[in-house]
C-alpha cells in the first residue's frame, strides 16, 4: 500500500521528468523542425511516457487506496 510518502517521490521523479523535458524541448527549438537528430526526439518521447506512466500510478493509487 503505498503511503504519502511514496505519493511524495513519484510527484518529485514528475518534476525530474518534466525538467528533463524542457530542456530536451529546448534543444529541439535550437534544430528547427526538420533538422533535429533522433537521439533528441526519442527522448522527448521517452520522458513523455515516463511522466504518464508516473500519473498513472499515482492515480492508480489514489483509486485504490485513497492516498491523496
Amino acid at each position: 500500500m503505498p503511503t504519502h510518502r511514496d505519493i511524495d517521490d513519484l510527484n518529485s521523479l514528475i518534476a525530474v521528468h518534466k525538467k528533463n523535458l524542457a530542456r530536451l524541448k529546448l534543444q529541439k527549438a535550437k534544430f528547427g523542425t526538420l533538422n533535429v537528430p533522433s537521439p533528441i526526439l526519442n527522448q522527448i518521447d521517452d520522458e513523455e511516457d515516463a511522466i504518464r506512466e508516473i500519473e498513472r500510478r499515482i492515480e492508480e493509487s489514489e483509486n485504490i487506496y485513497g492516498v491523496h
